[in-house]
């Protein structure tokens, strides 16, 4: 599945928006059609090399952010995203199924991406 994310190629360097090959999701994953994301401090530190130095590069930032899988709402956050792995800048994004959280009734999904540490 190819989609749009926001790339770090290199540390210290603007990011570049990309279209990339989305590997289907692997035991204990999930795909996230992501509809917000979250911008994290620990995102510019990442881009800067501050955090996560040894991540794979290129890779998409985005440690936190709010989506569906399956038509269920959730937040997504935790779990090496957007650090030491891809992370939720971009389309669709495949995370583990333990960094997803149910969202309640009533919270929108854009409400719900500003809930972490990007709302706090």
């Amino acid at each position: 599945m190819q989609v749009q994310a926001a790339r770090l190629e290199q540390h210290g360097q603007e990011l570049q928006i990309r279209e990339i090959e989305l590997a289907a999701p692997g035991d204990g994953e999930v795909l996230v059609d992501v509809a917000f994301a979250g911008v994290n401090p620990v995102d510019m530190y990442a881009a800067q090399g501050r955090v996560a130095p040894d991540g794979p590069v290129p890779r998409t930032l985005g440690t936190e952010g709010a989506g569906t899988v399956d038509g269920r709402a959730v937040l997504v956050r935790g779990h090496g995203i957007g650090t030491a792995r891809d992370g939720l800048w971009a389309a669709a994004a495949v995370v583990p199924r333990v960094a997803l959280i149910d969202i309640p009734d009533g919270v929108g999904l854009a409400q719900a991406a500003a809930m972490g540490v990007a709302g706090v």
